[in-house]
């Protein structure tokens, strides 16, 4: 961001404003859903939260920092940009870092929640989560080196940039292949599913679903921002400013999702929890009754006792009626065939 002028950071800082303010908005909702959430006794999901409160903590603070360096200059009259390694530079690039290495590694997390948990299918995922934290910590001491910058200017702008590129790189390369398998996975799943579902399907509900569960939205500025960034066209400010709201609304999105169980592989409102896929074909596996705390709601066997009894007509009983005799002498007999004492006349 160094090599361009104030007037892009202002254009950039005035977008990311606005997304901000979207955010916000995203961000309350997800806090009352998780907080709900967390009232109701089911089982927390501990990297909901975290990935919450962290992405909050980050794209707040970045926010209101890439806002005062843009204001302050204009509020001194000057009109030009901290340098790099200025502490505040440096802490409004390594707050989008964090960013961008906590969206990557809840993506990756989620490819492998929508997998059915297969290890095999993270692993290149994995590696390279693992390779861009090395690459977001060099570029972050790179960019703080300030003898280096003073002694030789020239090659101090070089290994930043080249640095920072290879961040940038990792990080698109991770979000494509994670978005193109959790695509892939969803589109399969109700491929497979199509004749097992009642009604017409929504097509456009279908792939605004994919678009939201893979974070399409978020591995487009990602692109975006590495075909500016080998180009140098100054709307990489914008896309590097607007990355970090970006994260912000798309991954809450997710959240939210994920917390109402409407989430592929985390709900029971979708088809993809009884479709199980093995290596040899696929099988149907019909939904599990949910668990409930109530115990007066859970279907039990109940013990059922039948009496019978026999009941004579004693109006007819009277004397000199041989129908009333012969009910009672009837009634008599079968009491002394079971057992019963008899009654007594």
């Amino acid at each position: 961001m160094s090599v361009f002028s104030y007037s892009s950071n202002l254009i950039a800082t005035s977008i990311s404003t606005f997304f901000f303010g979207v955010y916000a908005v995203q961000a309350i909702r997800c806090s009352e859903i998780i907080w709900r959430k967390s009232r109701s006794k089911e089982k927390r999901q501990w990297y909901l939260i975290f990935t919450h409160v962290v992405l909050i903590i980050v794209v707040t603070m970045r926010s209101i920092t890439a806002l005062y360096t843009t204001i302050q200059p204009a509020l001194d009259g000057l009109y030009i940009q901290y340098l790099p390694w200025n502490p505040i530079s440096v802490l409004v690039d390594s707050l989008w870092t964090v960013a961008v290495l906590v969206s990557d590694s809840f993506l990756t997390y989620r490819t492998y929640i929508v997998w059915g948990r297969k290890v095999s299918v993270v692993v290149i995922s994995c590696a390279l989560v693992i390779t861009n934290f090395v690459t977001a910590v060099l570029s972050v001491v790179a960019l703080g080196s300030e003898e280096r910058a003073l002694s030789n200017i020239v090659k101090y702008i070089d290994t930043t940039e080249a640095r920072t590129r290879l961040f940038a790189t990792v990080s698109a390369s991770l979000n494509v292949l994670n978005t193109a398998l959790i695509s892939f996975r969803i589109w399969r799943v109700r491929r497979q599913t199509a004749s097992m579902r009642i009604g017409s399907s929504d097509t456009i509900k279908s792939l605004l679903s994919i678009l939201i569960e893979s974070a399409a939205v978020y591995t487009a500025v990602c692109i975006a921002q590495i075909i500016c960034l080998v180009r140098q066209e100054w709307l990489l400010v914008v896309f590097t400013d607007v990355q970090t709201t970006i994260i912000g609304i798309v991954f809450s999105s997710i959240i939210i999702n994920v917390a109402q169980g409407t989430a592929f592989g985390d709900g029971g409102s979708a088809e993809q929890n009884n479709m199980t896929t093995t290596s040899g074909g696929s099988r149907f596996t019909w939904p599990r009754p949910r668990k409930t705390r109530h115990p007066s709601s859970i279907m039990v066997p109940v013990d059922v006792e039948i009496n019978m009894e026999t009941v004579v007509d004693r109006g007819s009983d009277l004397p000199g009626d041989s129908e009333g005799d012969t009910k009672r002498n009837t009634e008599d007999k079968y009491s002394s065939s079971i057992g019963l004492p008899q009654e007594s006349v």
